[in-house]
């Protein structure tokens, strides 16, 4: 009887070992806010509604770990987009995600899968502003048409190694597949990114070319990046060049960005983009101005308060708003108007 006893805890003992070296979290973010967006339609079409992210895209994910010794470990990701306005998900599944990870520690990271593009996590993580569908570069003209052309902000198809910090410098290299037969170069992805970490100091480059179903190249962009925290204000700056076809012509972006705690709840946001035009759309540019406050309720819950503006030259299409999913007006506006963008509302973390 006693060998029995024996035998059974230490039966569980190595079960409570095996379940702790391998985890699955369901996690997500529900954001819901008020939305003002002036011209969408026309100089007088103003759009009022409930909209679903207007500070963080809300989303359900699934993602786990196991650990399989020797600093090893394999990782996986499935997230989903959500119009929690309306309580409906996307047309893909798992549109914002879906990927498989071997890491090995001080080492890196190959990953397998629809991921973000390493231009647009990079933007993601550098902007005070993150990925904010108001406020911001992501929803001020990187999804706007006058940057890296709309909507490839994500890859399928992709394989990505990524190393070790070294002295404080990460690599990673990304190839989407574009899997065309007879044809290896068709709507393929290629992408580059480079980060350094110096204290409080960030630099980060990021250099994209996709090709379309033919060959071509559909777009090519080069993102540089830094920033400073300062503790009481964390500025950022970043030069954007892109390309949208196999012509030399280059559109241009400057950022100028920051965040700012007020005290231990409430975070300022600043912005300003510049976008310059060239080719046959030069003289045709525009600029946004962001300015945007959180107060943390929680670890989890947030209030926000969003607004943002245009001023653009005649024949300059610069939306301020990507809350284009549920209200397809959001992001549209017509060449040669200024427009305007408020939010305010709730996000809550789980």
């Amino acid at each position: 009887m006693k060998k029995s006893l024996i035998a059974l805890a230490a039966l569980a003992t190595v079960a409570t070992a095996a379940q702790a070296q391998s985890s699955v979290t369901i996690y997500g973010i529900v954001d819901l806010g008020i939305l003002g967006v002036s011209k969408t339609t026309s100089d007088a079409g103003r759009l009022t509604a409930v909209a679903s992210g207007p500070l963080s895209t809300s989303r359900l994910g699934f993602k786990g770990t196991e650990d399989l010794g020797g600093g090893l470990k394999a990782n996986f990701t499935l997230e989903s987009e959500l119009n929690a306005d309306v309580g409906s998900n996307d047309s893909v599944l798992f549109k914002r995600g879906a990927w498989v990870q071997l890491d090995q520690a001080n080492v890196g990271s190959v990953t397998l899968g629809r991921q973000n593009r390493l231009d647009y996590a990079a933007t993601a993580s550098m902007d005070p502003w993150s990925a904010a569908n108001v406020g911001g570069f992501i929803s001020a003209g990187y999804l706007g048409g006058l940057a890296v052309a709309a909507g490839n902000v994500r890859v399928d198809n992709a394989v990505t190694l990524q190393t070790a910090k070294f002295g404080g410098l990460s690599a990673a290299y990304q190839y989407a597949f574009g899997e065309v037969a007879g044809n290896a170069s068709k709507s393929k992805t290629d992408a580059l990114n480079l980060d350094l970490v110096q204290g409080a100091l960030r630099v980060n480059y990021s250099h994209v070319e996709r090709k379309d179903s033919s060959g071509v190249r559909a777009e090519r962009g080069d993102f540089t990046y830094a920033s400073y925290d300062f503790g009481f204000v964390k500025p950022v700056i970043g030069y954007i060049e892109t390309q949208a076809t196999a012509t030399s012509v280059k559109n241009k972006v400057t950022l100028v960005g920051a965040s700012a705690p007020v005290n231990a709840n409430t975070t300022a946001l600043l912005g300003y983009y510049d976008h310059k035009n060239a080719g046959a759309s030069a003289g045709k540019d525009g600029q946004t101005y962001s300015l945007g406050l959180t107060y943390a309720l929680s670890k989890r819950t947030t209030l926000y308060g969003l607004t943002a503006f245009s001023n653009v030259d005649a024949g300059t299409v610069l939306a301020v708003s990507n809350n284009g999913t549920q209200h397809n007006q959001a992001n549209n506006v017509p060449a040669g108007l200024n427009q305007s963008v408020y939010a305010v509302g709730v996000r809550h973390s789980f």
